[in-house]
């Protein structure tokens, strides 16, 4: 009888163990799901936007492949937001299911080596300062197709006027980038 409670005993805490697991890993993807999704960090996105998080070496890897919609910001950026939230609505339109988001915000600031050679690779396209220097800004939007870069957005991020984002993003200027995003994306999808 000793032996039976015994085993009984060690049986339960066996399926208790095994309901921590459960109960553990179902919480782990809530909260990885949670952090590959930006609009826990830009607010005017719903949780089924297009994006998917990416790191530097990913990034690197998608502009190596042919074919990519990269979008690269800071999730701490006013301005990436709004522009996030405008890509979104625009790809939604076009059923693009999947735009790539790069936050490079720390591996700038710490020189990443992979984000050194994302600038290298860009580097036809991004702005260039007074000393020659170059760097990617927030926020950025790249289209490749075939192993060329078909559009290339960085406009917003070098905004020289005295003016809020809520201010710039107004119906005629997200209208007008509107047709600019569209353009990159309708040749990339060949319409």
């Amino acid at each position: 009888m000793k032996n039976i409670k015994k085993i009984v005993t060690y049986i339960l805490i066996f399926l208790v163990l095994i309901a921590f697991i459960i109960i553990g890993k179902q919480n782990y993807n809530k909260l990885e799901e949670k952090e590959n999704n930006i609009s826990h960090k830009y607010n005017i996105l719903t949780t089924d936007n297009v994006f998917e998080k990416i790191n530097a070496s990913q990034t690197l890897k998608k502009i190596n492949s042919g074919n990519a919609l990269i979008f690269m910001g800071f999730e701490n950026s006013k301005q990436s937001e709004y522009y996030a939230s405008l890509l979104n609505d625009i790809a939604k339109n076009l059923k693009i299911e999947k735009i790539y988001f790069y936050d490079f915000y720390n591996d700038r600031k710490d020189n990443n080596g992979t984000y050194e050679t994302i600038v290298e690779k860009l580097n036809n396209y991004l702005f260039r300062d007074d000393e020659g220097n170059v760097d990617i800004d927030a926020p950025t939007f790249l289209v490749i197709k075939d192993g060329n870069v078909i559009y290339f957005d960085s406009d917003t991020s070098r905004l020289q006027a005295n003016i809020s984002e809520e201010d710039y993003w107004n119906e005629y200027n997200k209208n007008l980038k509107r047709s600019y995003i569209e353009a990159g994306l309708n040749n990339y999808l060949g319409e």
